[in-house]
């Protein structure tokens, strides 16, 4: 029995060395690995002397070797947070558990992707701005953040550890602006209804709700109207339906709409084939936000003449940029960054001008005699 004690001590130690080895870099003591089964150690020096395996099961516990774990690091920044990711050896009892690779790998992926995403939203607006240093900066971050998201899966494929990894703070200096619109664009997105109200008498499982809208630009008499598809047996519909509208930033007249008029809307429930739509209710949104914003999302209360009803239309509006000119937007964000990389030879490297030249001019010599 003490036999079969100390070999199980023992492998249960080994596991707790290769464990630490495989997730971290912990280099351990060769003089602390146990002897295999049925070899005397060999005997040292006190100080030479490797630690002996304790009988008691709670102090092995609290000599175990060190564990890489994880620490999260906050770095906030004015609009959102990001969490910075490291490993450190530390024992098992100071950290909690160790995640699988498998999901860090996934979650540098992930980040290397929304980053990528971030800097060709940067680009195009730039671009659109006609800023072509910027453009040609978020352009290569935009590839640097690709090429990292491919090193990391060719990294997990073959297995080999997670990569060091920081973050760094990055402040953006650029404007408001919705790129996919023109300068003569207005786009309405009418979202949801919410507790919308219904026809006396009708049971709000059986409602068809329509919500119609009225923009008085350019005049009364051509205004620019439509409405959402009828969406059956919900006092809550969701429509997510858009509309682009158009506008005329320097017309006199749509100054005017947009400082006292705005968009006007009316709830609807569908009678029937051959009947008329009932007005259950009705609402307006004001514009004159946008003369700062370039987007606008609200929530928008139906009153029934002047009483309210306790429903709700959740509308967006959206212009290219605000329309008192652009605005100076700052923005901070934490960037992730590779101490290393995981695979250096991953990617080939990029050819020199010298080195054209030379195999231009070589002709038909072999890349054996360019390096001679």
């Amino acid at each position: 029995m003490e036999l079969a004690k100390r070999y199980y001590l023992t492998a249960k130690k080994l596991e707790s060395i290769a464990k630490a080895l495989k997730e971290g870099d912990f280099a351990p003591d060769i003089r602390s690995i146990p002897p295999p089964p049925g070899q005397t150690p060999q005997q040292s020096g006190p100080e030479d002397q490797p630690p002996l395996l304790s009988q008691d099961t709670s102090q092995e516990e609290d000599q175990a070797t060190p564990e890489a774990c994880w620490v999260k690091s906050i770095c906030t920044g004015p609009e959102t947070p990001c969490e910075q990711l490291e490993i450190r050896a530390c024992r098992p009892t100071d950290c909690p558990a160790l995640p699988q690779a498998e999901d860090t790998y996934t979650y540098l992926i992930d980040l290397f992707l929304q980053q990528q995403q971030r800097c060709l939203s940067y680009c195009q607006q730039f671009s659109h701005m006609g800023n072509i240093e910027e453009t040609t900066r978020f352009e290569e971050l935009a590839e640097t953040s690709v090429q990292h998201a491919e090193e990391l899966r060719e990294s997990q494929r073959r297995g080999y550890p997670v990569p060091k990894h920081h973050t760094e703070e990055c402040i953006i200096n650029t404007f408001k602006i919705n790129p996919d619109l023109t300068g003569n664009e207005l786009e309405l997105i009418i979202v949801r209804g919410i507790n919308l109200p219904a026809v006396t008498g009708a049971s709000s499982a059986h409602v068809d709700t329509i919500v119609r809208f009225e923009f008085q630009f350019p005049s009364l008499e051509e205004a620019q109207k439509d409405q959402t598809r009828p969406v059956k047996d919900s006092v809550n519909p969701v429509f997510n339906e858009h509309f682009k509208l158009f506008v005329k930033k320097d017309h006199r007249a749509f100054k005017r709409v947009i400082l006292s008029k705005g968009i006007k809307f009316e709830i609807l429930h569908k009678e029937g084939l051959f009947k008329t739509d009932k007005v259950v209710g009705s609402g307006q949104l004001k514009l004159d936000s946008l003369d700062t914003q370039c987007e606008i999302r609200q929530l928008i209360e139906v009153m029934n003449r002047r009483k309210a009803t306790g429903g709700h239309v959740e509308v967006q509006v959206r212009v290219r940029e605000p329309l008192g000119g652009p605005q100076p937007h700052t923005v901070s964000q934490c960037w992730l960054v590779l101490d290393s990389l995981p695979i250096p030879w991953a990617l080939p490297p990029k050819s020199r001008p010298q080195e054209d030249n030379t195999r231009k001019a070589s002709g038909s010599r072999s890349s054996a005699c360019l390096l001679l």
